[in-house]
């Protein structure tokens, strides 16, 4: 079964996502949903659009799959940043791929806060800390209130390829059609 699966099935609602070790910290389905959720609706009150860029500079953690999942279901690319980078280099990936939005972590405060001496253009206007608390950065845990309405994932087989399991009832327009195409073409 495919993640995304898992994320609408509700009898996977209580299932481990994410197990971290050699923490034990587990994400369920559920909780990576729902962070998930809160955060794209952030990126797009924030005015990220379809084809922007997220920078993410976080270590491997449990918040590190809920901004994924949030830039994938708003469309936007996500750039994940090597962890031990220098505040300069990080910096110029932000700039090089013209990063809309910066997601960071506690355990990098300090590439995060030495980001802005590094950009021409100075930071990007959306700045969140998945964490803990960064001065002038966003906390992604009180992004929105717990539930601020679904978005889902929309199968896209399901619902451009699927055929009815029958036939419409009563007679089929497009034969009349073309029954009425045929008199109209015969001569006299």
């Amino acid at each position: 079964m495919q993640i995304r699966q898992h994320l609408r099935d509700e009898t996977s609602a209580n299932k481990p996502a994410v197990i971290l070790h050699p923490s034990g910290t587990v994400v369920t389905f559920a909780e990576l949903e729902a962070r998930a959720n809160r955060l794209a609706h952030r990126f797009r009150e924030a005015g990220l659009r379809e084809g922007d860029v997220v920078a993410i500079l976080m270590e491997n953690n449990e918040h590190i799959h809920a901004v994924m999942w949030a830039a994938r279901r708003s469309g936007l690319y996500y750039v994940p940043i090597n962890t031990h980078l220098a505040p300069a280099e990080a910096a110029y990936i932000v700039d090089n791929s013209s990063a809309r939005a910066i997601v960071g972590s506690a355990a990098l405060r300090e590439t995060c806060a030495g980001l802005a001496g590094h950009l021409p253009g100075g930071l990007p206007e959306l700045l969140m800390v998945a964490d803990g608390d960064l001065a002038g950065w966003g906390d992604t845990r009180n992004a929105l209130p717990a539930n601020p309405g679904h978005r889902s994932m929309t199968n896209w087989k399901a619902t451009c390829c699927s055929t009815p399991r029958e036939p419409p009832a009563g007679p089929r327009e497009s034969n009349a059609n073309y029954r009425m195409s045929r008199r109209i073409r015969r001569p006299g």
